[in-house]
């Protein structure tokens, strides 16, 4: 995806700023626009596509607080400390290839990792909302045919992958 210039829609700058946006709100709790535009240098346009980028996409809770005339983080949001900004960043395409996967292992072996990715596959529709045709659509045209397939119980698969996860790999 490209913006007006034909560089990528999200360069790492733009998003370099995202993250010391969140590092102002976190360290500071109240931030003025001047803060933010005297440390994110850019100007008053940019500041903006950059807050509607936190807002919009990652669901950021920061609102302006007129009593202070700053930013904050919205006092109504239950955990707040549960807003964490991605480590990860994908393409559009890979974002699709992770939904494709997704369908793929619910045709094969239903309810295998089903539930655990229920909340990010919300996320990566959300994120795909934008692009040219619904999310719904492409996963509509998927469809994996299981070939003398048998059906599983996924008894053994979480308590390992849980496990594995909870263990230190060094490489090399």
């Amino acid at each position: 995806m490209k913006n007006k210039t034909g560089k990528p829609a999200q360069s790492f700058r733009e998003l370099e700023r995202v993250y010391q946006m969140d590092r102002l709100l976190r360290n500071q709790r109240m931030v003025t626009k001047q803060q933010f535009l005297d440390t994110l240098e850019v100007s008053p346009a940019t500041f903006k596509r950059d807050l509607a980028f936190l807002r919009d996409r990652l669901q950021y809770p920061v609102i302006y607080d007129d009593a202070v005339n700053a930013y904050r983080f919205d006092d109504t949001v239950q955990d707040r400390e549960r807003y964490q900004l991605p480590g990860l960043w994908f393409s559009s395409a890979e974002l699709l290839a992770l939904l494709t996967m997704n369908v793929m292992l619910e045709e094969l072996q239903p309810g295998l990792l089903g539930p655990v990715l229920k909340p990010m596959l919300g996320r990566i529709r959300k994120l795909l909302g934008t692009s040219d045709h619904s999310t719904d659509e492409i996963l509509k045209r998927i469809r994996i045919v299981p070939m003398a397939a048998r059906s599983v119980e996924p008894t053994h698969f979480p308590p390992a992958s849980s496990y594995l996860s909870s263990q230190v790999f060094h490489l090399g």
